[in-house]
């Protein structure tokens, strides 16, 4: 159930993950109390034991930082951002499906799936996460739809 609340708070925010505008890469590290994710683009992603849930904090590219709340809700989590975006999660079978609503109303949807030694977000836009477990610490890719 934690791992349900890292993964969407550090890996699948939208401003970060289905819109990025390049395939990178990052490393997902133990930082203080939670994880910090450093990616090759220059965006960053911290997060930690906040309440019942997990508090985010993103730095894009650009220098731009938003946060975000995340608790536990149903058979899943919510995720409140800063910016206006809402993230929900809701466990199916042995993966899950990420509904976002952006501030202007625009829906995206992802499907998380078991894959090699970690997990695969497909999204909606043909944006691909993947995140497999390395040394002490997580490897990302993010492929950008073509």
């Amino acid at each position: 159930m934690l791992c349900s609340f890292f993964c969407l708070a550090a890996d699948y925010a939208p401003k970060n993950q289905p819109n990025f505008s390049n395939n990178r890469s990052g490393v997902t590290q133990k930082f203080g109390q939670g994880n910090i994710t450093y990616r090759s683009d220059g965006s960053s992603t911290y997060t930690r034991p906040y309440s019942n849930g997990y508090m985010t904090t993103e730095k894009s590219p650009d220098g731009r930082i938003r946060s975000g709340v995340t608790s536990p809700m149903g058979n899943g989590s919510i995720t409140t951002w800063s910016d206006g975006t809402t993230t929900r999660s809701s466990n199916i079978n042995n993966g899950s499906i990420i509904n976002e609503s952006y501030r202007n109303g625009q829906p995206n949807r992802a499907i998380v799936q078991p894959y090699s030694n970690g997990s695969r977000t497909s999204w909606g836009n043909g944006s691909t996460n993947y995140n497999q477990k390395f040394s002490n610490g997580t490897m990302n890719y993010d492929r950008k739809n073509k």
